[in-house]
């Protein structure tokens, strides 16, 4: 990957975003180096309650640890996975499909609790990699959606093989909300040629990060 930044962890005050609510007691402790994450940058850290997506299940949950996370990097992250102390616990956040200058609010792949008088500290990570071939636009094909019916259509001549899209939730401030990335696969394609999906978790808020496909022949 060739990068040697590191993952810089901000002291910051999150107040007022609809279901997160802002921590009271404490701030995290700043580290100066958790390990050769190249551009990603965890900005602040907050409590969740409402519907937990980070497993799919969409159950309800109160006070899960969150983190606001920048892909600050270039490149596409394809994922990433962080630890930090949270209060005298080990917590484990996956991001996943985070595009270049995108920031996303990741929780607690377990939904552990934080609690308002608990210290949030990043450990060394690892776990990452950035995909430099992610094909974030295209003219290939059209993408279009009634409530959650997707529509994809080949807007090229050739024939496309393995067509997937891949989409996040978009939170109210403008971040996306989940590490979880959604995908949608259309496997071939002829030129013109239009398919339709239909997929529980998109809806208005849902953008694309990510295209894959191949060209045949």
């Amino acid at each position: 990957m060739g990068r040697k930044d590191r993952i810089r962890w901000l002291a910051l005050t999150m107040a007022g975003l609809l279901f997160l609510s802002g921590c009271s007691g404490g701030e995290p402790e700043p580290t100066a180096q958790v390990g050769d994450l190249g551009g990603l940058v965890c900005m602040e850290y907050s409590r969740y309650t409402g519907s937990f997506p980070e497993d799919g299940s969409g159950r309800q949950v109160e006070d899960v640890a969150a983190i606001l996370v920048r892909n600050s990097s270039d490149e596409f992250l394809d994922y990433a996975t962080i630890e930090a102390q949270v209060g005298d616990q080990i917590g484990t956040f996956y991001v996943t499909g985070l595009p270049p200058g995108g920031t996303a609010w990741v929780l607690e792949k377990d939904a552990l609790t934080l609690t308002p008088d608990e210290t949030f500290r990043a450990e060394p990570c690892e776990d990452y990699f950035y995909r430099s071939d992610a094909v974030i636009r295209t003219d290939d094909l059209s993408v279009s959606a009634e409530g959650n019916v997707v529509t994809v259509t080949n807007a090229s001549d050739k024939t496309l093989e393995n067509v997937c899209i891949y989409y996040k939730t978009v939170h109210e401030d403008g971040n996306y909300f989940g590490g979880i990335t959604y995908l949608l696969s259309f496997d071939t394609m002829g030129p013109g040629q239009t398919l339709t999906k239909q997929s529980s978790h998109y809806g208005a808020s849902s953008r694309i990060v990510r295209y894959s496909y191949q060209e045949s022949g």
